[in-house]
């Protein structure tokens, strides 16, 4: 019998604003019912998207900020904050391409700009486990291909340029065991086969696209936030470094950002908290970060601490620009 139909779903409630949720007993990983419902919970930690006229007034604000500004140390910070909402990397109007972006509102008031192009379903909202019968079923797919006649490109899972995948006979029937389900179900295992089960395969896809959407004349420091564990390889490491391969514009700033001391991780029951990564990480390599164009990659993110707290880190080695991007944005 499979580890699907094994499951058993639970219902927890948020101590704080007592919604309510159903989810799999196998994701509580010995955290409480009341911790596990607190992480997941909106009510504390919603990346808020601001309106039009908010962002409009901040810009106006850091404006001032910096036309006030006589001595040339004071207009550094604000520049920098300014750049944190705006596309300094990419081609225009990328956000057509990256439907996901969103806006965080970071520690006093500080804006920033996340780019992204998928929606992440969390595997605690789930019937069924990635790496169980869904990724049996990729499998299946994926082994009935003739590897030889197809660009790899179109043996990964369902996206919408792999038409010759959506063809294929029994697709939808392979998935007939899933509530609802759409694309955003298939970004999600690609987002986690990709940067958290490191595949090749998986890895050198988002690369390609993720190289259609940059401006080809800007040289760019690639960044990621570091994984929980000390001295931890991780996909975004993999990703950056096939990313550096492909352009001779891209440097690779993988070990910029390093964890000097190990915490738990978010879906291990740790607490997401600006300082404890502040305190837990470091800076090095900065001559790669100074006055360099450089872009923040993660894979995930949900309540955007991370994000705050390792920005906040990059913008003391100041940068030129500072760019943030993640590849699935959570489901509230």
């Amino acid at each position: 019998m499979s580890n699907d139909l094994e499951q058993v779903n639970i219902k927890i409630a948020c101590p704080v604003c007592y919604s309510k949720w159903e989810v799999s007993e196998n994701s509580l990983n010995n955290v409480s019912k009341a911790e596990f419902a607190r992480q997941i919970c909106g009510c504390n930690t919603e990346v808020k998207i601001p309106s039009a006229l908010v962002q409009k007034s901040y810009s106006s604000r850091l404006n001032k900020v910096i036309k006030e500004s006589k001595r040339e140390e004071n207009k550094k910070l604000p520049y920098l904050w300014s750049t944190m909402t705006k596309n300094n990397i990419f081609i225009d109007h990328v956000e057509e391409k990256l439907p996901e972006t969103i806006t965080l509102t970071k520690r006093r008031g500080i804006m920033c700009k996340i780019f992204s192009p998928y929606k992440y379903i969390p595997q605690w909202r789930l019937p069924f486990l990635y790496f169980g019968k869904f990724h049996e079923k990729v499998k299946e797919i994926e082994n009935s291909v003739d590897k030889s006649k197809l660009n790899k490109k179109y043996i990964l899972l369902k996206h919408k340029c792999q038409k010759n995948l959506k063809n294929l006979p029994d697709w939808e029937t392979k998935f007939d065991f899933i509530p609802d389900y759409s694309v955003d179900h298939d970004n999600s295992y690609t987002i986690l086969r990709a940067l958290k089960e490191r595949d090749p395969w998986y890895i050198d896809f988002l690369s390609e696209r993720f190289i259609s959407i940059l401006d080809k004349r800007k040289e760019v420091t690639l960044c990621r936030i570091p994984s929980a564990t000390k001295d931890k390889i991780s996909g975004c490491d993999d990703l950056i470094n096939v990313l550096a391969s492909k352009s001779s514009l891209l440097t690779d700033g993988s070990k910029c950002l390093q964890r000097i001391e190990s915490i738990p991780s978010a879906h291990q029951g740790g607490i997401r908290d600006f300082d404890q990564h502040i305190k837990t990480a470091k800076i090095f390599n900065s001559h790669l970060i100074e006055n360099k164009d450089v872009l923040l990659i993660d894979d995930i993110t949900t309540s955007g601490t991370s994000i705050d707290a390792f920005t906040h880190m990059l913008l003391l080695a100041k940068p030129k620009t500072l760019t943030t991007f993640v590849y699935g944005v959570t489901i509230k």
